[in-house]
């Protein structure tokens, strides 16, 4: 997995787990998500198309920005460094 995406996917769980109030169901949908993004990067193997990995992250996204700013703006870091790479 290149070490630019890692960071971000480090932050992004570190965002995480400083918001305890977050819905049980958008905490689990994201850490699913992470854990797809890494499988796909690190293996080669993946359960969706880069493409609805994408899509979910930036629905993920756009539902967290009003109550997590901190949050969405790690996750658009870590699309903006998945599309530099050229997924």
């Amino acid at each position: 997995m290149p070490i630019p995406l890692q960071k971000r996917i480090q932050q992004v769980l570190s965002e995480l787990a400083s918001l305890p109030l977050l819905a049980h169901s958008e905490r689990k949908e994201l850490e699913q998500l992470l854990v797809a993004l890494e499988q796909e990067f690190t293996t080669g193997v993946s359960g969706a198309t880069h493409y609805s990995m994408i899509e979910q992250l930036e629905h993920i996204e756009a539902e967290l920005e009003v109550d997590h700013p901190a949050l969405a703006t790690a996750l658009r870091s870590m699309s903006n460094t998945i599309g530099s790479i050229g997924v």
